[in-house]
């Protein structure tokens, strides 16, 4: 599809249910999901212009809904469902207002709270039960693990949420995706969208860019034990992972607190997770508006060939474009 026939459509619903199209004085609209945030982001600044004597300024306000349409051909598509979060007001010549909103999971981004759960809960129950405290309507289609005791305190929700999942994922081995849709929240499998889009190198693939990196690297963990009378400490357990990048080793203790059986585990997970050399990877196409984080993609462009995972996007409706931070799919 040509980047020219996308179309966008920016609308705010008032207090009073009425709403308004913005579209034509809307600039610089980007809306975005990063790695590690849990909520949608939207960007844009608009004229202070007038609606029937009343000034954008007045009308748009903190917490005024904001929803971004998208219409690549076959009619408009919901992309961003959101409020009016942050507000800022330039008085100079041209009177511009900035706005900034997120999507309602802000509200667990920013609030603290405290939860215990005893050993044996599953992570869908774990989940299910923040969810419905919070009132956040939820599906939930990812694996499940039984954990260990989990205690939260003064603890935001959205950390509770993410540091559940990431220990089931790290278990598992199953990479999840969360996504805020129709006002739901969506906890899945990463890669699970229906219809997988290609960017191909002179067709829709303006840039990429990969990176690798021997930083953080290790190829190597000792376990030590207790320290003797002089403070030295012996060496209990080694574990190698791939040395032909040479030694790079980590060291991890066995206290009184853990087993050598539990040490060597921490050896293995550090292995598992920074053995090999890190890969960055990202790439600037011409816009999918309905492109989401954990979406599965197509790359045939620069060296970058293969199937990949977006870990996060950028949506820029000015230039209509987008920048991805991809991963391989293995």
């Amino acid at each position: 599809m040509n980047a020219k026939d996308i179309d966008y459509k920016i609308i705010l619903t008032r207090e009073t249910g009425e709403k308004l199209n913005i579209s034509a004085i809307v600039t610089g609209l980007v809306w975005e999901e990063q790695p590690e945030e849990l909520a949608m982001r939207a960007t844009f600044e608009l004229s202070n212009t007038k609606h029937q004597n009343e000034y954008m300024s007045s009308i748009l306000k903190l917490l005024t809904v904001i929803t971004i349409y998208a219409n690549q051909g076959d009619g408009y598509t919901e992309v961003f469902n959101g409020i009016v979060w942050d507000w800022t007001y330039t008085s100079s010549d041209q009177k511009i207002l900035g706005i900034v909103a997120y999507d309602r999971l802000i509200y667990l981004q920013n609030s603290k709270d405290n939860k215990y759960f005893s050993a044996g809960t599953s992570t869908a129950d774990v989940i299910g039960t923040i969810c419905n405290d919070w009132g956040i309507p939820y599906k939930y289609e990812y694996d499940s693990i039984t954990h260990a005791k989990l205690l939260y305190q003064r603890t935001t929700v959205s950390d509770m949420i993410i540091k559940t999942l990431k220990e089931a994922q790290n278990k598992l081995d199953i990479k999840y995706v969360l996504n805020f849709t129709g006002g739901t929240l969506n906890i899945k499998k990463q890669g699970q969208n229906s219809e997988v889009y290609m960017f191909k190198a002179d067709q829709n693939a303006i840039m990429t860019k990969n990176r690798l990196t021997l930083d953080d690297l290790i190829t190597e963990v000792w376990i030590t034990g207790k320290a003797d009378d002089e403070g030295r400490l012996p060496i209990e357990a080694k574990e190698v992972g791939d040395t032909s990048y040479g030694t790079l080793r980590e060291m991890v203790a066995k206290d009184g607190d853990n087993s050598l059986a539990d040490a060597q585990a921490e050896a293995k997970k550090l292995l598992k997770e920074r053995g090999k050399p890190k890969e960055y990877s990202s790439i600037q196409a011409v816009d999918v508006p309905t492109i989401r984080r954990g979406d599965k993609i197509k790359v045939e462009a620069g060296n970058l060939i293969g199937y990949f995972y977006v870990l996060g996007i950028s949506h820029d409706a000015t230039q209509r474009t987008m920048s991805m931070e991809i991963e391989r799919a293995v």
